[in-house]
Formats: structure tokens, sequence, C-alpha cells
């Protein structure tokens, strides 16, 4: 199905970012930074020439899956070495299966229950369609000057999700995939300043249990979206100094993708 260009298109990134080593968390940040940033190219270029469509979406993650694929394969043996993690004692798995427990169940909100709140049938779904409709993201006349101000990122995401998938089933999941991102930047800034990987998997809990959040993560909202990259870019500003370039991209994506 053509919706699942873009996860096999992380899934590509996400190789291709464990290039540069360290643990999955990095890669992942990194591999969520350089699809978040392609996904914004990708919208703003079809939306140029109106081909904003499922085809050419489609055409677009094809070819930056390949793309990562390719430069996987032309970097390999260059990998950087990484340090082997110690196994998972006994209390820190049971600390992991109740912090999935939370997630799994929102997650699956997220999937079965469509788009139902206020803000969600007021600006957020129809600035998707008219986008969809238009074939473009530019500015259109509206009643409600929501759907031309707020930040368009996250829409961005939810319409990929829209047209690939031909209605809005999935749209809440750009929300829920925050909330997963934004459990592994926070417990990956704790790692950076010292933390035990126990004191790391505490952080995790608190990040994706707090209730305001719970609530907001299985809809068709922004606010974790912002969150994620906010503190991606904070996660970045702290590493700074072990890849100054590398790390420069990150902090900057990340903080432009808030836009």
């Amino acid at each position: 199905m053509l919706v699942t260009l873009p996860l096999a298109a992380f899934i590509a990134a996400l190789a291709l970012a464990q290039r540069a080593g360290r643990d999955t968390r990095y890669a992942l940040l990194l591999a969520a930074i350089v699809w978040g940033v392609f996904l914004t190219l990708l919208t703003e270029v079809l939306s140029y020439f109106y081909f904003l469509t499922s085809t050419g979406l489609a055409v677009g993650w094809a070819v930056f899956g390949l793309a990562c694929w390719w430069l996987t394969w032309r970097l390999r043996g260059k990998r950087e070495p990484r340090q082997s993690a110690p196994p998972l004692e006994d209390s820190e798995k049971a600390l992991l299966c109740g912090l999935g427990l939370p997630v799994g169940i929102v997650g699956l909100m997220a999937l079965l229950a469509p788009p139902n709140t206020w803000d969600a049938m007021s600006y957020h779904l129809p600035r998707i369609v008219l986008w969809a409709t238009n074939r473009s993201v530019q500015i259109y006349p509206t009643a409600d000057y929501s759907q031309v101000l707020m930040t368009p990122w996250a829409e961005f995401a939810m319409l990929h999700l829209y047209l690939l998938w031909g209605g809005d089933r999935l749209v809440n999941l750009v929300e829920f995939a925050s909330l997963v991102g934004t459990t592994v930047a926070v417990s990956s800034i704790a790692a950076t300043f010292g933390a035990s990987r126990f004191i790391q998997i505490i952080t995790a809990i608190i990040s994706a249990t707090i209730p305001e959040g719970v609530l907001e993560a299985s809809g068709a909202m922004k606010t974790y979206v912002a969150t994620f990259w906010m503190t991606t870019a904070a996660y970045f500003v702290l590493r700074w100094n072990a890849q100054p370039r590398l790390h420069l991209f990150g902090f900057s994506a990340a903080a432009g993708l808030l836009r």
C-alpha cells in the first residue's frame, strides 16, 4: 500500500543514520530529522507545481527511500564503532514493560478512533482537505484565520497520510509518533547528563505519562509534534561538542521544523 512508503523511507533513513554510530536512540532522532526535512521539501516542491497528489507523494518517498538505501550501501564498512550495552536488569525490564502498556494503549486509540476534537474539526482537518483539493499548500481564502496562520508541519505530515491512505483514518498517528519520539529524546537528554540507564527509563516514563500529553497523543493535534522537535533540538545542542557540524545540522533542522 502507498501509505507504507513513508514508513519504509524512515527505515531506510534509520539504516543510514546508524552509519554515524552511537546508540539506536541517537540514530532514531537523526533519522527523524532527515525524514522530516525531506517531508517538508517534498511538500513544498510538489505544491509549487500543483502536483501534491498521492502519485507525487508516492514517487517522492520511493525515490528518497531508495536514495537512503543506496547511500547506506555506499557507506558500508565505514560505520563508527559502538559500545555494547550491558544486558537489561529485571527491574529495568519491568519498567520498560510498564512504559509500553500506556504507550500501546494510546497508539491503539490513535489507530482506531477517528479525529474528533473540536480544533481538529475546525482547522486541522479542513486545511488538510483544502490542501489536498487545491493540490497545493498555498494560502487560500478562509473565514478561520487558524487555517492559514498556525505552523503547518504537523498538518504536512497528516496530509501525506491522508493522501496516501485515501482518508483521515491514520492522521492521528502523527501525534502518537511524536509521543514516542519525545520519549526517546527525553531519555537521550538524561543520558547526556550522565544519568544511569535506570534513571533514563524513569525519565521516559514520566515524559510518556503526562496527563495532557496522553490525552492529546491519540488525536489530530500538533502539540506533541512541537514538543518532539523542541526536545530533539535541545538534545543536539547538548551533544554539540561531539560532532559540531552534524549536530549543528540536527539542531537547526529540528528548530526549523517547529515552524
